[in-house]
């Protein structure tokens, strides 16, 4: 019988529809499997009922609740504060500085694909069994 390989997992949590769209269908043709959700309470809903992602690209600008309310549930909750966090976002850059957010990287928008797909690869391969790695690192847009 032939291996199986699982594909690592990355959660989009962003408002545009536009962005959640175009991210995902790259990140499926790069052989991610993708989850998204279009606020921080649909995320962490889905987190919690879910296996947790291998890692999660996070806007920070959001209705119902924003990205740094659902960095502080993540972070509280044992299950999902190890997850990397990958922020995408138009917000200036202050806060990469202090790392309040706890991010692997930082993505500033507007960001083309291949720059998403880029940070994605750097902490998620998929490769076999899907690798995820931490450390933190900006990434110009």
């Amino acid at each position: 019988m032939g291996q199986y390989l699982a594909l690592p997992t990355v959660l989009i949590v962003d408002d545009n529809d536009d962005f959640r769209r175009t991210a995902g269908d790259a990140l499926r043709e790069a052989g991610f499997t993708v989850r998204e959700a279009g606020d921080g309470l649909e995320a962490l809903r889905k987190l919690r009922r879910e296996e947790p992602p291998e890692l999660i690209l996070l806007d920070l600008l959001m209705p119902v609740m924003d990205g740094w309310q659902l960095r502080e549930n993540l972070t509280a909750d044992p299950r999902l504060r190890d997850v990397p966090v990958v922020v995408t976002t138009a917000v200036g850059h202050e806060y990469e500085q202090e790392n309040s957010l706890q991010a692997v990287a930082y993505l500033p928008k507007p960001c083309s694909l291949e720059a998403t797909l880029d940070v994605v690869r750097q902490f998620c391969s998929p490769e076999p069994l899907g690798s995820c790695q931490e450390s933190r690192t900006a990434v110009p847009g």
